[in-house]
């Protein structure tokens, strides 16, 4: 038998509340509406011990919400931002925030790799910076329902960009405002004028040079903004036999028919 791996189109990452309170703190202005919070954030992160030893060294870092081989992506915006505690702190204290603050975080136990895992360690990072986490873990059957339904405040969430395997998928459905056409699975109040304007007119941009500027152009709006936290591309590993050789798709599908067998 061997074993073929590799990252997938998947990327794993975090999405955060916008509205005007936090459900896990009623009453209190919601602290993830600044900018430097929400990058301190992803500075109090350590995306490459994640990758290291939660996933073993088979996912991607990602600094942005597409893999290398979906439209839109661009290595320059795919940087994430650095592990920084001391930075982190310097940042929640400029937005007003020097002592933290609490949140919810949410996530699956059964449907990416490491779901639980990898919230329990992000829980523990972050209160290196004195953000209490109010950690919840549920089955997929329940999750993503409340998730649809705007009830989680951080949560994890997984995006593969199919099947069109096109940047737009996620410009349309995460980033745009939720209007009833547009941000589809935007349910948590990001709103931003910039990036509706580029979503809609991508809609409609017939040159390719121009669309994908638009992509480009607001996934780096998302990056400089922290709109999202991205983590990594997880990874996809198929077992065979050693007289089987069958390419492997990072959109994760199996297409036998390129399949060769040796005799």
């Amino acid at each position: 038998m061997k074993v073929v791996e590799n990252p997938s189109l998947r990327t794993i990452m975090l999405a955060l509340n916008f509205k005007k309170e936090l459900h896990a703190a009623p009453g209190v202005a919601n602290p993830m509406t600044s900018v430097k919070v929400r990058q301190a954030l992803w500075h109090a992160i350590d995306v490459n011990t994640i990758q290291k030893r939660l996933m073993r060294g088979k996912s991607r870092v990602a600094g942005m919400l597409v893999a290398p081989a979906v439209t839109g992506h661009d290595d320059a915006i795919d940087v994430p931002l650095e592990y920084d505690v001391d930075k982190a702190k310097t940042l929640l204290a400029e937005a007003g925030y020097p002592d933290g603050f609490k949140t919810g975080l949410s996530r699956s136990n059964d449907r990416y790799i490491a779901d639980e895992q990898i919230c329990l360690a992000i829980s523990s990072m972050w209160a290196k910076i004195g953000v209490q986490v109010d950690l919840s873990v549920e089955s997929k059957t329940t999750y993503f329902p409340r998730m649809d339904n705007g009830e989680l405040d951080v949560y994890l969430l997984g995006w593969a960009s199919l099947p069109a395997m096109d940047g737009y998928s996620v410009l349309q459905a995460l980033l745009a405002t939720n209007d009833g056409t547009f941000g589809g699975s935007n349910p948590n109040g990001l709103s931003d004028p910039r990036i509706d304007a580029l979503a809609r007119s991508a809609s409609v941009e017939l040159e390719e040079t121009k669309r994908m500027d638009m992509l480009k152009e607001a996934f780096r709006i998302t990056h400089d903004d922290a709109l999202f936290i991205p983590l990594h591309q997880q990874p996809v590993a198929w077992a065979m036999s050693n007289k089987v050789d069958i390419p492997q798709f990072p959109d994760e599908y199996v297409r036998p028919w390129f399949a060769q067998i040796k005799k």
